[in-house]
């Protein structure tokens, strides 16, 4: 769905926000602002809500607090035909009461997925095991020293602010740079233009099934939408993602690839002496030199090389 389409089955639904913390309490100003009718659940009892309930009671919203509250979501999904449900991060998409609430007419997003169906802006999105926030901050501080003042970079997901609230400031020349989980690409259905995979390890296994849907879930950022996938060639798992999409596919590996099993591979970012260099259509195109990075660890150099691959041909290289 569009978030237009979101938005108008809203309007006609009603908004059923699951979870009121860092990201749905602006969501739920962002629905208000919209007119659409929002019923907040949540676990936690009333009194343990650091958000000022009575505020957004004056404003219309109704509240179903404690342990219950997932049930009472079920029971006013079959009285309403189902309502659009706007799910926390960290709540799994499949609970046996969120699938009842589908079976009955509802409909299944998130705050960032509206997010990102609205945006008009560039979005480049972020996600791996170990190091996305690092390489987000990078993206963002590097546009940030490229674009000029009147260009608006917007930093987001799962570090710095909910982005909703700054859709107004964004336009087609502008960029929003977002750290992404896995948990919230799990029902991702829009990709951002250019996706970068630090890496994959064994992670949030006491949330996920298992591996393989853990990787199917970071995948997720490869899918429709998504133009340019920057991959660690270095890294096995996500190595084999290249399959997963079809955007044009960069690859980084903090060594000299000379001689070794990733010479001649195209679109890579690699070193070359104390270079860091695209090799590209049987060309090499200086990027950065290795001594400018002042933070320490082959890790961090891996991470300036995403960085830098998602940024290429964007702007000038100097």
């Amino acid at each position: 769905m569009t978030g237009d389409e979101i938005l108008a089955a809203a309007a006609q639904k009603g908004a059923s926000v699951l979870g009121f913390g860092i990201s749905n309490v602006p969501l739920t100003d962002f629905l208000l602002k919209h007119g659409i009718n929002v019923c907040v659940y949540d676990s936690k009892k009333r009194e343990e809500q650091t958000t000022d309930i009575d505020s957004y009671e004056k404003r219309g919203v109704r509240f179903i607090f404690g342990e219950d509250y997932l049930k009472k979501l079920v029971d006013a999904n079959i009285s309403q035909g189902g309502t659009v449900l706007f799910r926390t991060p960290g709540m799994r998409p499949d609970l046996p009461e969120i699938k009842e609430a589908l079976s009955h007419g509802a409909i299944l997003t998130s705050e960032m997925e509206l997010f990102y169906e609205l945006c008009p802006a560039y979005k480049i999105g972020i996600t791996g095991s170990d190091g996305k926030t690092t390489t987000t901050t990078l993206v963002y501080e590097l546009l940030r020293a490229i674009l000029p003042p009147e260009n608006t970079v917007a930093l987001g997901g799962n570090i710095g602010t909910p982005l909703l609230p700054r859709l107004e400031e964004l336009g087609a020349g502008d960029y929003a740079v977002t750290e992404l989980s896995s948990f919230q690409l799990m029902t991702f259905s829009r990709a951002p233009e250019t996706a970068i995979i630090v890496n994959i390890s064994p992670n949030h296994l006491n949330w996920h099934k298992d591996m393989d849907e853990y990787i199917a879930a970071k995948a997720k950022i490869l899918g429709p939408g998504c133009k340019r996938a920057i991959l660690n060639i270095g890294d096995e798992t996500t190595r084999a993602l290249a399959d997963k999409t079809n955007a044009e596919v960069f690859w980084f590996i903090g060594e000299d690839v000379t001689g070794g099993p990733y010479d001649g591979v195209d679109n890579i970012v690699c070193l070359s002496g104390d270079d860091i260099v695209l090799r590209r259509g049987g060309k090499e195109t200086f990027l950065l030199k290795r001594s400018a990075i002042k933070i320490p660890g082959r890790h961090n150099m891996e991470h300036y090389m995403a960085a830098l691959a998602a940024l290429y041909g964007r702007f000038p290289t100097e």
